[in-house]
């Protein structure tokens, strides 16, 4: 390694300020790459590994701890797809709104759209619940189409069918089990989304029966 210079004894004032004098940028350089490298682990580390993922798509009006009230009540009524000993289910919810006009009300529907359809098409949910204006958009601008699973496929009883296009894949949710967990929407219908993973795809399937039979 070249030198700089004389070399003060090690340790001393003199060996510190010759050190950052000279090697500063490499400690710098280190720090802020552990430092990624540490957060990072942490995050994989930490991060929950869901069973299930279920997202609405809507205009829904909600209280603030109706999602974690939404998890808790599927969790004891899914399976351990990843055979870890613990259930998790997520929740997620994907406000779509109509704002004021304008720039920002461009900006927001573009965002929206985007993460909507990100969602749909490559996302890890698996069952979508959509109210009646957005699952008439998605098979309109065709975003869902050769998604989902046919309905009659996993859902047991009588149940109205979306309209339009998606009449064969969504069903209306009929009853109180959202509004009892301070989620308040109207007119939603709810669709199991096709993977090549058996265990997952059954849990979703049963999942879904359970909200739509509740």
């Amino acid at each position: 390694m070249e030198k700089y210079g004389t070399i003060p004894k090690r340790f001393t004032k003199a060996w510190w300020e010759y050190f950052w004098e000279y090697y500063k940028w490499h400690v710098i350089i280190t720090i802020v790459a552990g430092s990624m490298i540490a957060v990072t682990a942490y995050q994989l580390l930490s991060k929950i590994d869901y069973d299930i993922t279920v997202t609405y798509i809507g205009s829904a009006k909600y209280d603030e701890d109706s999602e974690m009230k939404i998890s808790e009540t599927l969790e004891k009524v899914t399976d351990d797809v990843n055979q870890n000993g613990n259930i998790n289910v997520k929740f997620q919810n994907l406000t779509v709104r109509n704002i004021d006009s304008g720039v920002e009300s461009a900006q927001y529907t573009m965002a929206t759209e985007m993460k909507k359809t990100l969602e749909l098409q490559s996302g890890e949910s698996e069952i979508f619940i959509l109210d009646k204006e957005q699952v008439l958009s998605v098979y309109e601008m065709n975003i869902a189409n050769g998604l989902f699973l046919r309905s009659d496929d996993w859902a047991t009883g009588e149940h109205e069918a979306a309209p339009g296009e998606a009449s064969v894949y969504f069903l209306k949710i009929d009853n109180s089990f959202f509004e009892e967990r301070g989620f308040y929407t109207d007119d939603i219908y709810i669709g199991v989304k096709a993977t090549d993973l058996t265990d997952k795809q059954g849990a979703a399937e049963k999942t879904a029966d359970y909200i739509l039979n509740y």
